[in-house]
């Protein structure tokens, strides 16, 4: 089931299917998520979870809804893990909390990320040689790009930004303990899609927290 949300600053749709985020959008109508109706669970931000499951096929229950968040929790009866995910809409940004319980009685390892995919340019009387991802001091210049796919992965860092270098509009992606990062972009489709993820063990009846936040600059 789809779920809408707005504030004054931003416009999302969650799908309690996979707990996926499926459009993030200012309030002047500009989408930031690719959208693919052929692809549906795989366009937007699905996340990745679990002990070798994919969770995008999963229903989530959802435990609060009010008029700017929403939480939901998937619980992985076979491996004994629960992911509860928040999001949360806070001015220009949307604040992601994923929360996991072992509620087994041994130790566990498991596997969180998530994988979302921006339109690139923003803007549509824009480029994408105009922008740039910058990453603690390092700087990729989409302009330098001369292949069709560029690949590449970020070292140790907890913030990325895409941007713009004629309007400054962009997006700024702030994290805690997604430490496996990763981008490509695709010059053909306009496209930038980032990894994040991490892979944790987790003691009987813990509780570990990962979050992340998508901020519109």
């Amino acid at each position: 089931m789809l779920h809408k949300f707005n504030n004054n600053n931003l416009y999302i749709a969650l799908e309690t299917l996979g707990a996926s985020l499926c459009s993030l959008c200012d309030l002047h109508g500009t989408e930031y998520l690719w959208q693919d109706s052929k692809k549906g669970l795989n366009a937007g931000m699905p996340i990745v979870f679990g002990v070798g499951e994919d969770v995008l096929e999963k229903q989530f229950k959802i435990l609060e809804k009010t008029s700017t968040k929403l939480s939901m929790v998937y619980d992985d009866a076979e491996n004994e893990l629960s992911l509860k995910t928040t999001y949360e809409l806070m001015e220009n940004t949307l604040s992601v909390l994923f929360s996991v319980e072992n509620k087994s009685c041994t130790e566990k390892t498991y596997t969180l990320g998530t994988k979302p995919c921006f339109f690139v340019p923003i803007d549509q009387d824009e480029k994408f040689e105009d922008y740039v991802i910058k990453s603690g001091n390092d700087a990729y210049f989409l302009n330098d790009f001369k292949e069709n796919i560029n690949e590449f992965k970020f070292g140790n860092t907890n913030r990325i930004k895409l941007y713009s270098l004629e309007s400054g509009r962009g997006i700024d992606i702030s994290h805690e303990a997604l430490d496996d990062i990763s981008g490509v972009t695709i010059k053909s489709d306009e496209l930038l899609c980032f990894t994040l993820k991490t892979k944790n063990a987790i003691n009987k009846s813990e509780v570990k927290e990962h979050s992340f936040k998508i901020t519109i600059i």
